[in-house]
């Protein structure tokens, strides 16, 4: 269960991280904003139900790439800045911890039962 928080924190601090740099860049970043609360919200998630935020985690690993292009694609409607971060950054450095830390969370979960 440890080495699934660290490993899935990991991906929400990218995240934030991205925010931030958008944030002192003076980019409207309000949908990243709140993709970065739904990331942490996995994080939470796994301290009481195991099942969910693995299952949680694994699916926003899947679903987050898709999002997260489309609001790069509001703020920059051309789409080079969209494409670039949602294959480039957004896959390898935020939704590959999540999608490790959903798998680690919810083999924890068939453990202890």
């Amino acid at each position: 269960m440890g080495c699934g928080l660290v490993v899935g924190i990991i991906g929400p601090i990218a995240l934030t991280a991205i925010v931030i740099y958008a944030l002192v860049q003076d980019v409207k970043t309000w949908p990243l904003i709140f993709i970065a609360i739904i990331s942490w919200s996995g994080v939470a998630l796994a301290q009481k139900w195991r099942l969910i935020a693995g299952i949680f985690q694994i699916a926003l690993c899947v679903a987050l790439p898709f999002i997260f292009h489309a609001a790069i694609l509001a703020i920059d409607p051309q789409g080079d800045l969209g494409a670039a971060f949602a294959f480039i950054i957004v896959i390898p450095i935020c939704s590959l911890p999540l999608l490790i830390s959903g798998i680690i969370i919810i083999i924890s979960w068939i453990g202890e039962r």
